[in-house]
């Protein structure tokens, strides 16, 4: 039987199917092709080209031994419409045949096309059809190359608009990148590290009249006396805004404190004493403004009037008179104790002698190493910043934290070195010292085994003493119980009370000066300046520290901002820093970043985070307080670190939080001078106390305790 060729296919190629069916399908699957390359033709010339091409270009070098696989090869646009049967495909050629003679200009479709292609080859295949023609003579490879590359040319029918690629664009020229390859770091260093930012002093105009002695007190909260509530003779001192009680005037710890500032004094009349009999009256009441109320008893009427005209000096609100004011770094050894004082930040390391009095750190170094990359030598702190270390070496962080907020890791080994770097520094030798260790953050039992063994058997070490950087705090503001906020290569905002640490009010995240500057990076970024390398990240801090601030309200300052950008303006020098004459960008300008930048510390969004600001943070802290309490750690709000350094940091602080507290608490954020060096101060005021005793382990309490002494360092 003769199976008659669909009309679509007759005025291109009029063949006859074979009786094999494999034989049958090449030839179909060739004349399906010749037919698409005329519609391909055409297509191009009526779209344009807007049509996609499957079939590779080489079936034309296809041998019968590949037939099979032709028949899955053929062109077809980017939708494909299926044909349900065969019937249809008939009445589609029907219809097409009908609309070609109502309108010969009218062209086949491409969908039509593929489909009807694709019904054939399943018709043949399933075997609903039988060949009923001859097969014509095969062509020869050649003739069928020939034939493929001159039906295969592309005529352009529509002309091709030319485009000028300057429109919208402004020329500009690019400044050289600055290079850090042979830079020495050496001025930027010095700028950095030195002890005292800004140069800031703790001046207060305000003078506390400090008094002691004797006294008779009531128990506390009594206003009158019983055979059950008698008189007791106590020694107390008046000193800096806080009332401390002993038992006699050789004790040197407390039993009861009371913060005298923004309490109130006042003098007693006992019952039936008339006015004329007042000026002899020696009673008087102390009430700290937070619960806690003392009755005392002067032994005349002088000592009354001394001891409350010394007592109205300490109640007024003057907190920064309260805060502990180091003393300058003195080289005498006659003041110099046996304690060497360590302060292990993620970004820096402070370290120094321990005196008889408060003392900001005697030296002061970035906590970096640099490892060869050949010979795995390391070099610590100022060292590793030298260009010709870092050009063969890599640097690293050994106590920076991990996105992940890796709370137990730490490099041992880098750890180590930077604790000898500054034994080296102080040009002292560990066997028959005392170390006391600030830690950023908590050790598991692990680490601070490792730690303790390295320093009793390989250092010979006398003692250890280890404390949390955030408890320490505390001390530099002469303070037991508050909110304390830390920012520095992460922010740790932790409730502190009485000296314990509050657990389920802790927060603390990995972000902080680091999200800084890289958020920094990125602003100059867009104006064609490039900071990439880590050395080139101090030279972004420097520019943090000398031009940004915290905005007090992010919208309003953004609206100003963009109406008059040249009021924000400023420009940072650094050829200061980076001494080479070739410095083509010797002025870093900076608009809108200089409050963008930082403006993640309270919307985490800004620097892709959705973590908590550091206000929410501090409203957490308050909540998981309890009651009795709450009101105390609201007003006693201390912050430490050099990200509190920036300017409005405190007040945007002081801003947020009272927007989440209720109306009648209005919160206090203390802000020292030296809140930059707030941990060490505080370390070199807990190890002049006695309280040390508690953190401190003795060398031989380690050889014969081991492990279960770990349990003294609540970190």
């Amino acid at each position: 039987m003769f199976l008659p060729i669909p009309p679509i296919f007759s005025p291109y190629l009029p063949l006859c199917l074979p009786q094999s069916l494999s034989d049958a399908m090449l030839h179909l699957t060739v004349a399906l092709n010749t037919a698409n390359t005329f519609l391909w033709r055409e297509l191009q010339k009526e779209f344009g080209g807007n049509y996609k091409r499957i079939l590779d270009s080489d079936y034309a070098h296809s041998n019968e031994s590949s037939a099979p696989d032709l028949e899955k090869k053929y062109y077809q646009t980017e939708e494909s419409i299926p044909v349900n049967n065969c019937s249809d495909l008939e009445n589609n050629h029907k219809n097409i045949e009908e609309e070609k003679e109502e309108s010969p200009k009218k062209r086949v479709s491409s969908e039509e096309m593929g489909r009807n292609a694709s019904k054939v080859a399943e018709c043949v295949s399933n075997g609903e059809v039988k060949p009923t023609v001859e097969p014509p003579k095969s062509a020869s490879n050649s003739e069928v190359n020939k034939n493929k590359l001159n039906e295969e040319k592309i005529e352009v029918t529509k002309k091709i608009s030319t485009i000028n690629i300057k429109d919208g664009l402004d020329e500009y020229i690019a400044c050289p990148r600055i290079s850090t390859v042979n830079w020495n770091p050496g001025n930027l260093m010095d700028k950095l590290y030195h002890t005292c930012p800004n140069d800031q002093t703790n001046s207060n105009s305000h003078k506390y009249t400090n008094i002691s002695g004797v006294l008779e007190k009531l128990p506390s909260g009594r206003k009158k006396a019983t055979f059950w509530n008698a008189w007791k003779s106590r020694y107390f001192k008046a000193e800096n805004g806080y009332l401390y009680c002993y038992q006699k005037a050789s004790s040197e710890t407390p039993i009861s404190t009371i913060q005298l500032m923004g309490g109130k004094i006042e003098v007693l009349k006992p019952i039936g004493m008339d006015e004329n009999q007042m000026r002899n009256c020696t009673l008087l009441g102390i009430d700290d403004g937070k619960g806690h109320y003392m009755v005392v008893k002067c032994s005349n009427e002088a000592d009354a009037n001394a001891w409350h005209t010394a007592l109205l000096t300490q109640v007024e609100e003057n907190y920064e008179a309260t805060y502990v004011n180091p003393v300058s770094i003195i080289d005498n050894p006659s003041i110099m104790k046996d304690t060497i004082v360590i302060d292990l930040g993620s970004c820096s390391l402070r370290a120094g002698i321990l005196s008889s009095q408060p003392s900001l750190p005697q030296i002061f170094f970035p906590s970096v190493m640099a490892v060869h990359k050949e010979t795995n030598e390391k070099r610590y702190g100022l060292d590793a910043m030298s260009p010709d270390i870092r050009f063969e070496s890599r640097l690293s962080f050994p106590i920076r934290p991990s996105a992940k907020i890796a709370k137990y890791s730490v490099n041992l080994e880098g750890f180590y070195g930077l604790i000898e770097q500054v034994f080296k520094m102080l040009a002292v030798q560990p066997q028959g010292y005392n170390i006391f260790l600030c830690v950023p953050r908590s050790f598991n039992s692990y680490t601070l085994s490792n730690i303790t063994n390295t320093m009793f058997e390989k250092w010979k070490a006398k003692s250890l003493s280890i404390s949390h950087q955030s408890v320490l705090t505390l001390y530099a503001y002469n303070a037991r119980s508050g909110i304390v906020v830390d920012i520095g290569e992460r922010t740790d905002v932790i409730p502190i009370s009485d000296g314990y640490i509050l657990e389920r009010g802790v927060t603390r995240t990995p972000y902080g000066s680091h999200q800084i500057v890289e958020k920094l990076r990125q602003i100059l970024l867009e104006k064609n300046l490039s900071f990439v390398t880590d050395v080139e990240s101090y030279l972004l801090r420097y520019i943090m520290e000398n031009g940004c601030y915290c905005a007090q309200d992010y919208k309003t300052e953004l609206n100003d901002a963009l109406n008059d950008q040249k009021s924000i303006k400023k420009e940072i020098s650094i050829k200061d820093v980076y001494c080479d004459s070739n410095l083509s960008q010797k002025i870093i300008s900076l608009d809108l970043g200089r409050f963008q930048a930082p403006e993640g510390l309270f919307n985490p969004e800004m620097w892709g985070h959705d973590n908590m600001g550091v206000h929410k943070m501090v409203h957490k802290a308050v909540q998981e307080c309890s009651l009795d309490i709450r009101k105390e750690m609201v007003r006693n709000i201390f912050v430490s670190g050099g990200v509190t350094m920036l300017p409005g940091f405190t007040t945007r602080l002081v801003k947020e939080v009272d927007q989440l507290t209720p109306p009648a608490i209005t919160p206090k954020v203390h802000a020292s001078p030296y809140r930059y060096h707030a941990a060490y101060i505080g370390a070199t005021v807990l190890a002049n106390s006695n309280e040390v005793s508690e953190i401190t382990v003795k060398r031989q309490e380690w050889m014969n305790s081991s492990v279960d002494i770990l349990r003294k360092w609540n970190i």
